[in-house]
């Protein structure tokens, strides 16, 4: 009924004659079934029956959790940096923006040591935004950046970004507050497209590096601040992780929640922001719950 060139694909077993499938998974919280890590890649060990079928190499047909590893010598792979001083002479590659190229906005010769990033539309916009990510891989995860940013207009603001997509997202945000006559930091929540602006959030700040951090913990994320890196100050509410999934967003693209830097400047699109370093600290065990 099959030839044998369809039943056992090429290079589906190993040289010592183990096999192996890759496919695509998710994991929900529960009972909600929201993933907030988007789909994912699993692997499962696998055998062949004698005619020509491929099973589960422990005669079920559910995925595991753990997999046995196969009788493979090691292979040193490179890792993404949990922390990232900017010091290459390019952007690394594991960094995403939506839409366009993170070098059409991102200069790490600028000022070496930081990424400068030119501000361009809001968070809201399918157009040309400047925003910096990384996927997060993790309900377990800390996030913390250092800026340099001086914004001058009310159209100028930078900062961390718990982000899903351009309706589903969370700003701390450095800006020039015109209630305040100076700058501020404020948190700005999109959710399913509905914008609200923090104003409780509201804090007056100085014109010098500002550190940020972004902890999600499960369903709970929230933000801090600090100007020294070590003393931490929380600053809105706790937001409800779950929210930022493919389910419980109205336009879900199936890439899970991202984190990352953003600027923007609505009026020239030329304001600029420095980030000193992107800390990306995840605990890969952590099961959802």
């Amino acid at each position: 009924m099959f030839d044998e060139a369809v039943r056992r694909p090429e290079g589906a077993t190993s040289q010592y004659g183990e096999t192996y499938l890759v496919h695509l998974t998710a994991r929900p919280f529960v009972p909600e079934l929201r993933c907030t890590l988007g789909r994912e890649t699993a692997i499962q060990k696998m055998h062949w029956t004698e005619d020509g079928w491929l099973r589960m190499a422990d005669g079920s047909n559910l995925a595991k959790l753990e997999v046995e590893e196969p009788d493979l010598p090691d292979v040193p792979m490179p890792q993404i940096p949990s922390h990232d001083d900017f010091d290459a002479p390019q952007l690394g590659n594991w960094y995403y923006s939506p839409r366009i190229m993170p070098t059409s906005f991102a200069d790490v010769t600028a000022r070496p040591g930081w990424v400068r990033l030119r501000g361009q539309e809001s968070l809201a916009s399918l157009n040309r935004v400047s925003l910096l990510t990384r996927k997060l891989t993790s309900v377990q995860a800390t996030v913390t950046t250092r800026m340099e940013f001086n914004p001058e207009v009310y159209q100028h603001s930078a900062g961390l970004v718990l982000y899903y997509d351009n309706m589903n997202n969370a700003f701390l945000r450095k800006y020039w507050s015109e209630t305040l006559g100076g700058p501020a930091i404020s948190i700005v929540r999109l959710e399913n497209g509905e914008k609200t602006e923090m104003l409780d959030t509201r804090t007056a700040v100085d014109n010098r590096p500002i550190c940020m951090r972004l902890n999600i913990s499960g369903r709970r994320s929230w933000f801090e601040w600090g100007y020294d890196g070590e003393t931490w100050t929380k600053i809105g509410p706790e937001f409800d992780t779950t929210t930022f999934s493919d389910e419980y967003c109205k336009f879900g693209e199936f890439t899970g929640t991202m984190v990352g830097i953003a600027v923007t400047d609505a009026a020239l699109h030329e304001k600029t922001a420095d980030f000193d370093f992107f800390d990306y600290e995840a605990d890969e065990s952590a099961p959802v719950a």
